[in-house]
C-alpha cells in the first residue's frame, strides 16, 4: 500500500490568500502551487473560497455603487442609467 503524504491543514491567511486569488481570476492550478498543494486537496480545503469569491467581489462592487448614488454621484447614476437601464 502506498503511503500518503503529509496532511494538509489550511489556515486563516491561505484562505485569504486563496479568496483573493480566486477575484482575481487565478487559475486553480496556479493557486496550488503556491501553496504547494494538489489542485484536489485545493479543492477538498477550499471549497467555500472558491465557490464564494467571484461574487463577493461583485457584492462590494455592488455596494459601493449603491452608496455612490445614495450619495448623489451622478457619475454612479449615468453608469447605472447606460449599463442596467439601457439608457444610451
Amino acid at each position: 500500500m502506498a503511503s500518503r503524504g503529509k496532511m494538509y491543514v489550511p489556515t486563516d491567511p491561505d484562505r485569504e490568500f486563496v479568496s483573493r486569488a480566486m477575484k482575481s481570476g487565478t487559475a486553480m492550478a496556479v493557486i496550488a502551487d503556491c501553496l504547494n498543494i494538489d489542485v484536489n486537496t485545493m479543492k477538498k480545503h477550499f471549497r467555500f473560497e472558491i465557490m464564494t469569491a467571484r461574487q463577493t467581489l461583485k457584492n462590494k462592487a455592488v455596494r459601493v455603487l449603491d452608496d455612490s448614488l445614495d450619495d448623489g454621484s451622478l457619475d454612479a447614476a449615468k453608469f447605472v442609467l447606460s449599463r442596467i437601464a439601457g439608457w444610451v
